[in-house]
């Protein structure tokens, strides 16, 4: 009787622990990326092309956040959501399973200048894709609640976890 009360108890625990750790990362990754953006009045640039399978998303399109100047020591976080295999063709022992970055100055003329990183969050689904542009314009997202992850829906309800920065009228949480 015991376990069936404390084993449900400690996997919430577990994925609370995750969704803090990933809003952490994110925090430290934000600050570097403002940094970046301050001292070449620009963010970094968001290569949408394939990356050589030693590098993650992350660790390939935000290297220069380390290299010359080190605006953070690493970008090799691994998101605690992403299941070996996942995330494309990953299978490699050696690869980081990380967040994902992208710059939407890349994709055109939106009227802003801002990014976004993404976890897949408790739900281990891909769930924004391009409905990312709702989210970053600051839209209504109620009417599609899977896009974002809120813990008040429940612990492991569906939706990404991301943190955007720049000109964005989505607010962080």
């Amino acid at each position: 009787i015991l376990a069936a009360i404390a084993v449900p108890n400690f996997l919430e625990a577990q994925v609370r622990t995750k969704v803090s750790r990933v809003k952490s990362d994110f925090r430290s990754v934000a600050t570097a990326i403002e940094a970046y953006r301050v001292d070449f009045n620009d963010y970094p640039w968001f290569d949408n092309g394939a990356y050589p399978k030693k590098y993650g998303a992350l660790s390939y399109r935000l290297w220069n956040l380390t290299t010359p100047v080190a605006y953070i020591t690493t970008v090799n976080f691994r998101d605690p959501f992403v299941m070996m295999g996942t995330w494309g063709n990953y299978n490699d022992d050696l690869l980081r399973y990380q967040y994902n970055y992208r710059n939407y100055k890349f994709f055109g003329n939106w009227g802003f200048d801002c990014w976004v990183l993404n976890s897949l969050g408790p739900d281990r689904v891909k769930s924004q894709g391009l409905k990312t542009e709702i989210m970053i314009r600051g839209l209504d997202t109620s009417a599609t609640p899977t896009i974002i992850y809120d813990s008040t829906n429940g612990t492991k309800s569906a939706g990404d976890i991301p943190w955007t920065g720049g000109d964005t009228r989505y607010t962080n949480r």
